[in-house]
């Protein structure tokens, strides 16, 4: 394993960056013009979207590390679309499906955009009997969403009607989420074959991966708007960026920052180069650590910057609500570390001997 970049992925990164710039929301007034589908449309032109697509050998056409840079700078950019969920684990799972290769081209090229009913609890993917439970999560704009079947555990589609959603009282507010108003006539559909149990696994591998990263690149671009914003603001005659408190304060999110991109890195390669059961382990512990740390630093960039950082006018509080909507999607820290320990557990148990 390569911990660094390479040259590709770096223009991958600088690229991904410069689209987020472009597309992203800068203040809270941007929710008002901001355009989702004009959005996915200009990420599709950039072949953002064809990423877990396979190529002839069956392999995906961009890697787990090619990934985490894209969902790093889309959460940096608060992008106003889903691009974990309808960008990366739809293909994913269309992928794992053998859904129709029509429906997977496309989902790659923005034709189609689809989201995902979860669970309740956002913990993972609902099966056609909780769907009455379900939110819904996706690109606004997303017309169908992918299930499983009770028991025999095939992908299904879900159309979804507007007038039968109720919008939820979320906490991230560029990404609404939804449940249905009525589930007795919901119109059913196969999407493909019954994934194995090793490829859900590398789905979940992935999407803990993708999530952590898009909470880095939320939490640290709030981080680093705040100690820009430092330097300029004077109190008592001087930039507060000149008190110690605020500057360990500082440092110390950032320092935590880099550690969880770090962990990553492993995490993101092990996706699709490790065996499955040490792919997800590694995705477990980013997950665990993204969802203890991240909300702390987004809540610091807050501090830094003062009264203003409370205020519903300033962008500051829209990283924090990126980061707690991806702190409990596909599981908190809680159940990462429940999960962590449960493998551990097992291998020491006279089973495993």
């Amino acid at each position: 394993m390569l911990a660094l970049l390479t040259e590709e992925q770096v223009m991958l990164q600088d690229m991904a960056r410069d689209l987020g710039r472009k597309l992203g929301l800068a203040n809270p007034a941007d929710l008002d013009t901001a355009d989702p589908g004009a959005c996915w449309q200009e990420l599709a032109r950039a072949g953002l979207l064809g990423f877990r697509v396979r190529d002839t050998s069956g392999r995906p056409t961009a890697s787990g590390v090619e990934v985490a840079v894209v969902s790093e700078a889309m959460g940096a950019a608060l992008m106003p679309v889903s691009y974990v969920i309808s960008g990366v684990l739809v293909p994913e799972l269309l992928a794992a499906a053998a859904a129709p290769d029509s429906l997977q081209a496309d989902v790659a090229e923005g034709r189609t955009i689809i989201g995902l009913a979860m669970r309740a609890d956002l913990t993972g993917l609902a099966a056609a009997e909780e769907l009455s439970d379900a939110i819904l999560v996706g690109t606004p704009g997303f017309l169908t969403v992918l299930a499983r079947a009770g028991g025999s555990g095939e992908i299904i589609s879900v159309a979804v009607d507007e007038q039968n959603l109720e919008r939820l009282d979320g906490a991230e507010l560029s990404l609404p989420l939804y449940r249905w108003r009525d589930t007795r006539d919901l119109a059913l559909a196969t999407a493909g074959s019954p994934p194995s149990a090793e490829a859900m696994d590398r789905w979940l591998a992935l999407g803990l991966s993708a999530l952590s990263a898009e909470m880095t690149g939320a939490a640290e671009a709030g981080l680093r708007g705040a100690i820009e914003y430092s330097k300029n603001r004077e109190a008592f005659g001087v930039p507060i960026g000149t008190f110690q408190a605020l500057q360990h304060m500082a440092a110390d999110a950032y320092v935590t920052c880099e550690g969880l991109r770090s962990t990553n890195n492993h995490a993101s390669w092990a996706v699709d180069e490790e065996p499955v059961p040490d792919a997800l382990l590694a995705a477990r512990v980013v997950k665990a650590y993204a969802s203890r740390q991240m909300l702390g630093v987004a809540e610091t960039a807050m501090q830094i910057y003062g009264g203003i950082g409370q205020t519903w006018e300033h962008i500051a509080h829209f990283y924090a609500r990126r980061v707690l909507l991806n702190r409990y999607l596909l599981g908190d820290a809680q159940l990462q570390l429940a999960a962590i320990a449960d493998r551990r557990l097992a291998r020491l148990s006279p089973a495993a001997s």
